[in-house]
């Protein structure tokens, strides 16, 4: 035991430089591999990021898309309206029947990336908070307002199917195929006013006021992703 202390004694500085230079090998080796595992989340989520930059001008293409469309239906549906009001003819009436206005539209916004963050838990990783506010904040509005959007498609799809319309989409189909019409099978048709007359009216007024509840969200939906875009292309370009 002597011997040892002895030992310990006369070496002690030699012994000290040997367990510090360990040591410090240690503690480097440790932090060059959290720099590297670091690199790599970094880069990993900088590519994330740019994937996601892809999604939000794809989404933004769409809406402004659904946006034209939404307008040109609206406008549709204002000139049939108009000429409902107006029409005197048998012409006039096929004229409304022959117009194409129901074309119903679903939000399609890219989610793979972000659900793919949502799975890694990547999303919670991002230290800019007001970051991952918006980008949670826009898939959740998307859910909220494609949910409105079907809602309202649906209420259209079953006023479609009345049987006070039967005779509208029998007339508009034989129209598009240049089918000859026969007045005496539609007696109404060469009524001014009538309640088959009525009941396209109503449709129409119903048509127009999905598109533009439909052109509502779209817009909203369009906002929140212009804005995200421009934050996410700050940090990330």
């Amino acid at each position: 035991m002597k011997i040892i202390f002895k030992t310990l004694k006369e070496k002690w500085p030699e012994y000290f430089l040997e367990i510090l230079v360990i040591t410090l090998g240690i503690l480097g080796a440790l932090l060059l591999n959290n720099w590297n595992d670091g690199r790599k989340a970094r880069n990993v989520q900088k590519k994330t990021m740019e994937r996601m930059i892809d999604d939000m001008e794809s989404d933004i293409e769409r809406y402004e898309f659904l946006n034209r469309r939404f307008d040109v239906r609206i406008g549709k549906c204002d000139s049939v309206l108009q000429l409902i009001q107006t029409q005197k003819t048998l012409d006039d009436r096929l004229g409304i029947i022959a117009v194409e206005l129901v074309s119903l539209y679903l939000v399609e916004a890219h989610t793979t990336t972000y659900e793919e963050m949502l799975n890694t838990s990547r999303i919670y990783s991002l230290k800019n908070g007001r970051l991952r506010w918006r980008i949670i904040n826009y898939y959740k509005n998307i859910n909220k307002w494609s949910t409105y959007i079907e809602k309202d498609n649906d209420q259209l799809r079953e006023r479609m199917i009345s049987p006070g319309l039967n005779d509208y989409w029998s007339i508009q189909q034989a129209l598009w195929n240049d089918v000859p019409i026969d007045p005496k099978k539609y007696p109404w048709l060469n009524q001014e006013l009538s309640n088959e007359l009525n009941e396209i009216e109503h449709l129409i007024y119903q048509i127009k006021y999905t598109f533009e509840g439909n052109k509502s969200a779209i817009g909203t939906l369009s906002a929140i992703s212009e804005n995200l875009l421009k934050d996410l292309k700050r940090v990330y370009e």
